[in-house]
């Protein structure tokens, strides 16, 4: 007997309907599973020590990093690159790459860094001595956690950098603390949106004066197209030495 034809239209009406959800359903999953993939920075903090020894400014910046990777694929995401100059020197680079052991309920180091050094090309400046070093994570598998550690000296204290809040990953933790001399004397600046998710505090340890900017929960930054620079919009402070003293004599830097 030949299927009625009523029957067959509904039934393909169901087979079309069922097949509509499912591409609906897999439609919605592409989404969450691309955020899955999102390797996000764990805690993030500058820790910026400025001294007046012997009436001269001695600058040392200690870095420290810690990533998770969901993918590893995305090599981006577990390699690093780090400019220096003729004013400024990188030094101490150290870093290991770790995978969570269920057995041993803790996390295990499986890797370690591999650090090169190459000259910065900018194709809008005839001469410059701008160098990176090139850091990357060896070993790295899904689900890793990386931890990055380096120091950077600063020969030219009016030349310090500058530390964002923001990145194009999402933050859970990031601090920048600064410890300097009470003969110094520090500026700063915030600059860039939502600068109010941002807590300062400024102490004082061991003589030393201590300010210190924390975020926490900061979403990745995104990028839009014909957009300016992200410096424009990512949550920033500029910090710089305003004046120290010399033979008992306060030489202004910078106001």
């Amino acid at each position: 007997k030949r299927r009625p034809k009523r029957l067959y239209c509904s039934r393909l009406n169901e087979k079309s309907t069922n097949m509509k959800n499912i591409l609906f359903i897999t439609f919605l999953g592409i989404p969450i599973l691309f955020a899955q993939e999102k390797s996000k920075i764990l805690s993030k903090s500058e820790t910026i020590t400025i001294s007046n020894l012997n009436d001269d400014i001695q600058v040392n910046t200690a870095i420290q990093e810690q990533r998770f990777i969901v993918k590893s694929k995305n090599i981006r995401d577990y390699n690093f690159s780090v400019p220096f100059d003729s004013f400024s020197e990188v030094l101490k680079i150290d870093g290991e790459s770790s995978k969570f052991n269920k057995k041993k309920n803790k996390y295990v180091e499986t890797g370690g860094v591999y650090v090169s050094t190459h000259p910065a090309i900018q194709h809008d400046i005839f001469h410059s001595d701008l160098q990176y070093k090139h850091i990357s994570f060896n070993n790295v598998v899904d689900s890793t956690k990386i931890d990055l550690r380096y120091e950077k000296k600063y020969k030219n204290p009016r030349l310090l950098s500058l530390f964002t809040f923001q990145d194009s990953y999402f933050i859970d933790n990031t601090e920048l603390k600064i410890v300097y001399d009470p003969t110094i004397e520090m500026g700063y600046k915030l600059f860039g949106a939502n600068t109010d998710k941002i807590t300062f505090q400024e102490t004082t340890e061991n003589g030393k004066k201590v300010l210190t900017w924390k975020a926490s929960n900061i979403p990745h930054f995104e990028e839009e197209d014909n957009m300016n620079s992200p410096i424009y919009y990512i949550p920033h402070v500029v910090f710089y030495v305003k004046s120290y003293h010399k033979e008992g004599k306060p030489v202004t830097y910078l106001n």
